[in-house]
């Protein structure tokens, strides 16, 4: 009863924010994928194996290639981790502690490598990240304001791990922010459905589909 009161608020708070929903400008528009790599997306394996809410790589592929048509701009935010940087507590980060166990993301490995179909010429890339939030250490601050795009997407990556870290931080820097909530992985569903209809609702501008964004 009580997770059902919960979740229809989340809807609520959800639709509450997608009709303030208005055309993206293509100058003011940046999408922000997260984990862009192969044993991210790769389909019956690497970290797919391990959600059960993987990235659906297809439509993300068609996602991205709508934005192009747009001419949004794109940044790619790859993560890797290797044994020589400072190792985090286990009992922190499930989703790191996954990585490790089963030599996931290790940077220099072919799972480590972008996905060729997803990161294009024209697209930005940003340096490799060793935590979740792909503002620290990237200069993706910086070249968002370079570039004076105001308004984020953010796309890929795991819900409650990088994908809420990243969005976290885009709104702390003032940027307005939309999560594809579709086209991120997940642990869980559960996992999914807190971050995706009461976690972020409450904090940034707006939790949509792919579809929602990108209406055809």
């Amino acid at each position: 009863m009580i997770a059902s009161l919960v979740d229809r608020f989340g809807r609520v708070l959800t639709n509450r924010h997608a009709k303030g929903y208005g055309p993206f400008e293509a100058r003011q528009t940046a999408v922000l994928v997260l984990t862009p790599q192969n044993d991210a997306v790769i389909e019956g394996g690497g970290l797919a194996g391990l959600c059960e809410v993987p990235i659906d790589r297809q439509k993300l592929s068609n996602f991205l290639q709508h934005c192009r048509d747009r001419e949004w701009a794109i940044y790619h935010s790859p993560m890797s981790w290797s044994d020589d940087q400072l190792q985090i507590p286990i009992d922190t980060t499930k989703h790191m502690d996954a990585l490790r166990k089963n030599d996931l993301l290790r940077k220099g490995s072919t799972g480590a490598e972008l996905a060729e179909d997803l990161v294009l010429e024209g697209d930005h890339v940003l340096p490799e990240r060793r935590g979740f939030n792909a503002f620290v250490g990237t200069g993706l601050h910086e070249l968002l304001r370079e570039h004076q795009r105001s308004r984020v997407i953010v796309a890929g990556g795991v819900a409650n791990a990088d994908t809420d870290s990243s969005a976290r931080m885009a709104v702390e820097y003032d940027f307005d922010v939309t999560v594809a909530k579709d086209l991120v992985a997940s642990y869980s569903r559960i996992d999914l459905a807190n971050t995706m209809t009461i976690t972020l609702p409450r904090i940034v501008a707006r939790v949509m589909t792919g579809h929602e964004i990108h209406p055809r």
